[in-house]
């Protein structure tokens, strides 16, 4: 009950929070507060790591999620303080009923503007938490545990950095498809050389463009609010739907087909991820011919 309670505040979080940054931010900042919010995820790797992990075996889990929920409360209040009035406006409209939340879905999956962030998303997520897992124990031992660290940092430095300039020159769709090209050549490097130090911190800095690129996408591919949410919305959903399932298939892969397996199929995702992006792409282009 508790976790279903915890989803729920997750979505409306993940909807609401990157839909007012869109709208709060000026356009010339617009790319760096979305990199900034699409770092959330590997932000959050390395503070459990780092701090998290630790107290949670000196003091039991407990403790962390108490710490997590005063600190939710105080940033909710900050955020009541802060965020200017009417910023939403108020409409009269009954919330939707379970008809009209399911009636939604193939407006929103049908539609190359709506749907496109969150489709390569779903790749993106299907890998993530599973390389940050059950990569580390086929790491040279030698280099294991600063690979392990560095990884998902790799990916917060290249977004806020590299990705946050590409975005002032680039639409965020070319950066995402960079970004896989990237992966996928990084882990082409690493099954064909498992030693290079460089290979999982090119992976997880490619993936970094990924993050932020994805976020910045919603409000270029969808100027309205209410598109923007929907969109989030969406990418919430298939964000979920990849790190529920990614770990415990790329696991199973790598128990049947060994660490080669396990990278080709990766390989295979970000290329599926690839050539979707340009498919909706090509949807786009024929809408506004």
């Amino acid at each position: 009950v508790t976790r279903a309670l915890e989803g729920i505040s997750h979505i409306a979080l993940v909807v609401a929070l990157p839909t007012l940054i869109a709208q709060l931010s000026a356009e010339r900042h617009r790319p760096y507060a979305m990199t900034l919010w699409g770092s959330y995820f590997g932000v959050t790797f390395a503070l459990v790591a780092w701090i998290g992990a630790p107290l949670a075996r000196a003091h039991g889990p407990a403790l962390l999620f108490q710490i997590h929920a005063v600190v939710m409360v105080i940033l909710a209040a900050a955020l009541a303080r802060v965020l200017p009035k009417g910023l939403i406006p108020r409409k009269n409209s009954p919330l939707p009923d379970l008809k009209d939340l399911v009636a939604a879905h193939p407006r929103i999956y049908a539609s190359p503007r709506i749907a496109a962030p969150a489709l390569g998303w779903f790749f993106y997520t299907l890998t993530f938490v599973a390389l940050l897992t059950v990569l580390p124990p086929y790491l040279p031992e030698t280099t294991r545990g600063t690979l392990t660290f560095w990884m998902p940092l790799a990916g917060i430095l290249v977004s806020l950095t590299l990705g946050a300039q590409l975005l002032r020159r680039m639409p965020a769709v070319s950066i995402v498809l960079i970004g896989l090209a990237l992966a996928s050549l990084g882990l082409v490097f690493m099954w064909l050389a498992p030693s290079a130090f460089a290979a999982p911190i090119l992976v997880f800095g490619a993936l970094g463009l990924v993050q932020g690129a994805s976020f910045t996408a919603i409000p270029q591919l969808n100027p309205d609010p209410a598109d923007q949410a929907l969109a989030n919305g969406a990418l919430a959903q298939m964000g979920n739907v990849g790190t529920t399932c990614g770990t415990p298939l790329l696991a199973a892969l790598l128990a049947q087909a060994g660490i080669g397996g396990f990278l080709l199929f990766a390989i295979a995702l970000y290329s599926c991820g690839f050539l979707l992006h340009l498919l909706l792409a090509g949807r786009r282009r024929r809408q506004l011919a």
